[in-house]
């Protein structure tokens, strides 16, 4: 799996979050349940948000995201 930047996966999650693109994106299997209930009801999409931009969620294979 490609290795993603923090910077394009922040921007992903902001635009597309309640979609679950961002985690698409870093190999997650559960994405499909961000679509169906709109971000988590926004509480997922906004905690996605703010741990991507601590560097806290890491990609589905553990590595972190790229600074």
């Amino acid at each position: 799996m490609k290795q993603q930047s923090r910077g394009g996966m922040l921007l992903l999650a902001i635009i597309f979050g309640q979609f679950g693109l961002h985690r698409r994106a870093m190999g997650y299997s559960n994405w499909i349940w961000m679509p169906l209930t709109a971000g988590g009801f926004a509480i997922w999409w906004f905690y996605d948000i703010y741990r991507i931009y601590k560097n806290k969620l890491p990609m589905a294979d553990g590595k972190s995201l790229l600074d």
